[in-house]
């Protein structure tokens, strides 16, 4: 039976950041020789993501920071792996989201990839991959004569997953900032947080009370620019630099088969004699 001065010391789990139980919420964020932007929206936190972290922790009696660590390091392997052993047949133009998607089945990555939900697991490996673009760059670019208790070493042995994200990067042949990038990253957006759109004809009732209803929607101009704001925050966030005519057309597709959607959603429920509930995804 251990001490009370055992029990005192900070856990070593990783979900235990201190004693103080208000800070049992973790970042799932690897911090060695990784740079992540001040506003990432998407801290990864557990209660956020439970996918995440049940999934890094299957198999496993707990998450800790070096299994998650060895974890995010098998990812990288594999991914540079399966370029490595495919590059000869993916010219051409080839999806970097659905590329990702693929690894979540792949037998080396098994049982945990799978057990994540595939947006999460999809933002996770671009957050990574972004976040050592960033401290590679911030080293690059520093201030003669700063001094940095890491950044000019060399990668140790321990260092492994900067170490899998550099292989990656040595096989890497994808457009990280071109359409498919864009387009996700829209569509994960216009689903999860914005309602972008406003009846074309408002109709108010006896009490005032605007009706909604199922008839046709336009494009909302403030929210819109929210919208817009935030899909580019999140593609910073992914280290993707992004042509404005490119951002134009992914916006306006997805806007426009979300609108779709929610017009062929009324239409059945108008049929059926539902009631619209104002979603469309």
């Amino acid at each position: 039976m251990g001490t009370d001065r055992d029990r005192s010391r900070p856990t070593k789990k990783f979900h235990r950041t201190a004693n103080d139980e208000k800070h049992r919420e973790f970042s799932l964020e690897p911090r060695p020789r990784m740079t992540y932007p001040s506003d990432l929206d998407l801290m990864l936190r557990a209660q956020q993501n439970p996918s995440l972290t049940t999934g890094f922790a299957t198999g496993a009696p707990d998450l800790t920071a070096a299994l998650l660590n060895d974890r995010c390091t098998q990812l990288f392997k594999e991914a540079t792996a399966v370029l490595w052993r495919t590059k000869s047949r993916l010219r051409g133009n080839i999806n970097p989201i659905s590329f990702i998607f693929s690894l979540r089945t792949r037998p080396a990555l098994q049982p945990w990839a799978a057990a994540i939900h595939p947006k999460p697991f999809i933002t996770f490996f671009l957050v990574l991959r972004a976040a050592r673009n960033a401290f590679i760059i911030g080293e690059v670019y520093k201030p003669s004569g700063t001094s940095s208790s890491s950044g000019t070493k060399k990668l140790q042995p321990y260092d492994t997953l900067p170490r899998a994200i550099d292989a990656f990067h040595g096989v890497d042949r994808f457009d990280w900032g071109g359409y498919d990038i864009v387009e996700w990253t829209a569509q994960r957006r216009v689903c999860g947080a914005f309602v972008v759109f406003r009846p074309a004809v408002v109709n108010r009732n006896a009490d005032g009370d605007v009706a909604m209803g199922d008839g046709p929607t336009v494009v909302d101009d403030q929210m819109m620019l929210l919208f817009r704001d935030r899909v580019e925050t999140s593609l910073r966030q992914f280290g993707a630099v992004v042509k404005e005519e490119v951002l134009d057309k992914a916006l306006g597709d997805v806007i426009k088969r979300h609108q779709e959607s929610r017009a062929q959603a009324a239409a059945a429920r108008k049929k059926r004699g539902g009631v619209s509930s104002g979603e469309g995804c």
